[in-house]
């Protein structure tokens, strides 16, 4: 018998609670210089951050309420409580609302597994708060490791993209116990439509290509996947997204590191632009880009990297296209689907595609004539796939029409 959502939230919330206990080594005020996080669970919002240190203005830090996880190393550990007269095994008894205060080489970094606006909101408020309550935790295990970075509070509102690519990675990785805890996030509809999808190898697929692109999943919904299924038009939603993912590998010209640093703001600012055709689009895009101004994938710092996006950008001749874009147009196409869905019978499975081309002849045709425009016909010769892709564009134009 398969756990409902809320055993299998309980049993993971023990499990990351007895992770948790197994490797913390206790708290300690530690100089927010020191806080870096190199794989943030999610990307930087500044709205998030400003939200943040007007309750902080307005009520006071009390970090040690929200103390931010953080790995150190033994050395590091063992070196800063030598210094500031600690012994060894106290720091695990020291009392959260009062830790002591470590002092750390200027050049050590500790890696945070959570609370990047907690930093940024300290930073922001007046004056600046220079310290934060860490909890810190040895070098443990890669799923003691995860269950802290992922598991820290299952209330936390996290987007359907990110919990998607979190579970995408997770399956990828044969990682059971991440996967399950980010699919404990969805609600049990959320969650029928996800394994639907699973189901669907060609869509599935298509989403993985443009997974990397980590700011273009702010406009996935699971709540609309069942737009994706029920539509039966796997192959031309993969032609859609293929082009997704050519574009913006183009555009950061196929590196994977600069796609995780994308974010959402900068690509609903640029999707449905054509800066190659508009000089508005051109303009807004460049302005948007420059050195100085960096609103535009704030993330990226080199000039020269810079550069060399906008120029690529600028090269862009069609509408810019995204996961946003693509549940735009599912949804026009929609009277037009109904309609086309009704040509075949209820028991046909499969997508739209496989099953009208079962009833396509194989054999090539005569030449067609082709209407180009309201007057005008050009005559077209080619093989009976192609003139199947061109039935298929007629008929949805007919049905559109």
């Amino acid at each position: 018998m398969t756990a409902s959502n809320p055993e299998l939230v309980r049993s993971l919330e023990q499990r990351i609670a007895n992770d948790k206990a197994a490797h913390l080594r206790g708290w300690a005020r530690i100089h927010l210089s020191h806080l870096e996080f190199p794989d943030p669970i999610r990307e930087e919002d500044k709205r998030i951050a400003a939200e943040l240190s007007r309750h902080i203005d307005a009520e006071g830090c009390h970090d040690e309420k929200y103390p931010i996880a953080a790995i150190i190393d033994d050395g590091i550990l063992q070196t800063a409580l030598r210094q500031a007269g600690i012994a060894p095994d106290s720091l695990g008894k020291a009392s959260l609302s009062n830790p002591p205060k470590l002092k750390l080489s200027n050049d050590t970094k500790l890696a945070c597994l959570d609370g990047l606006h907690r930093k940024l909101a300290a930073r922001q408020v007046r004056p600046p708060v220079e310290r934060w309550t860490v909890e810190l935790y040895d070098k443990g295990e890669f799923d003691a490791r995860q269950s802290l970075r992922d598991g820290y509070s299952y209330s936390a509102n996290y987007t359907d993209g990110e919990i998607f690519r979190h579970i995408r990675e997770c399956q990828l990785a044969g990682d059971k116990v991440g996967e399950g805890r980010w699919k404990a996030r969805y609600s049990p509809t959320k969650e029928r439509d996800f394994k639907q999808l699973l189901k669907r190898p060609i869509l599935l697929s298509a989403l993985d290509s443009i997974r990397p692109v980590r700011g273009l999943w702010g406009g996935f919904h699971a709540g609309s996947l069942d737009i994706l299924l029920t539509s039966r038009c796997d192959e031309e939603i993969a032609h859609y997204i293929k082009g997704i993912e050519e574009l913006f590998n183009r555009v950061f010209d196929g590196d994977t590191s600069l796609m995780e640093l994308t974010d959402n703001f900068t690509i609903e600012e640029i999707q449905l632009r054509a800066p190659a055709l508009s000089s508005y689009d051109a303009e807004y895009i460049q302005s948007q880009m420059t050195s100085k101004s960096k609103r535009f994938f704030p993330k990226i710092g080199d000039p020269s990297v810079r550069a060399g996006i906008t120029s690529r950008l600028m090269t862009t001749e069609n509408f810019i296209p995204t996961i946003s874009t693509l549940f735009k147009d599912l949804r026009y196409l929609q009277p037009a689907l109904k309609m086309i869905r009704e040509l075949i019978p209820k028991k046909v499975d499969g997508t739209l595609r496989e099953a009208f081309s079962s009833r396509f002849p194989r054999e090539p045709e005569d030449p067609l004539e082709i209407q180009v425009s309201e007057r005008s016909y050009s005559t077209y010769s080619g093989s009976s796939g192609q003139f199947f892709d061109i039935a298929i564009r007629q008929l949805f134009l007919y049905a559109i029409r």
